[in-house]
């Protein structure tokens, strides 16, 4: 029998968890002003490949096959962390060759595997589905099915919140703000980028 109680609370973690500002939801926010809806669903689209990879590494986890130790926790995190530092930097310096040319800032043909490279070391991901999703793993009666349903949960909520969230954005905003917008996105990611780094590598630093 299913715990609806459960359920819910883990669907409205979820949802909160998404629309917290981050790298992943930035990243959408700024596909979706710069190339329109269908560049913010390009990079949740690759957030939601990265997310069906991590299901898969929870189904491993709980079952023994392979544990996540500190040190593959802090080296994937600093990995995306400067592959995020990387795509900023690059983003702020077309957005000032181009001055802001809204087509050429973010190439909507590489929205995907950005949003897969940023989702798939996203360190708020990798706690969730190390060590939250397991805590509910017996909303159902066997953990595989409880695993199918929270994934199934977890894709239709990547889906549907962060693209209302690039929608509600891009009509909230007026566009003749969004250069502006655009331009503190990438500033704002560069600086998660390095915050992330620069405890990835104190963490390194520590195990070591």
């Amino acid at each position: 029998m299913a715990h609806f109680t459960q359920i819910a609370v883990y669907a409205a973690s979820v949802t909160v968890l998404l629309l917290t500002p981050g790298p992943v939801n930035l990243l959408v926010v700024r596909a979706g002003l710069a190339g329109g809806m269908r560049g913010a669903f390009r990079v949740v689209l690759g957030t939601a490949v990265a997310s069906l990879v991590l299901i898969l590494a929870t189904a491993l986890l709980v079952n023994g096959v392979f544990s996540l130790s500190p040190a593959v926790f802090a080296s994937a995190q600093l990995v995306g962390c400067l592959y995020l530092v990387w795509l900023a930097v690059g983003m702020i310096r077309r957005m000032r060759a181009q001055r802001a040319d809204l087509a050429g800032a973010l190439p909507v043909q590489a929205g995907i595997g950005q949003g897969f490279a940023i989702a798939i070391s996203n360190p708020k991901y990798l706690v969730f589905f190390s060590s939250f999703l397991p805590q509910f793993l017996d909303v159902l009666p066997t953990p595989g099915e409880s695993l199918a349903l929270l994934g199934g949960i977890w894709l239709f909520l990547v889906f549907t919140a962060l693209s209302g969230f690039a929608y509600a954005v891009r009509r909230l905003i007026r566009p003749k703000f969004h250069g502006h917008l655009l331009l503190g996105a990438s500033f704002l990611l560069l600086g998660f980028g390095l915050f992330g780094a620069g405890w990835a590598v104190k963490r390194l630093l520590a195990l070591g």
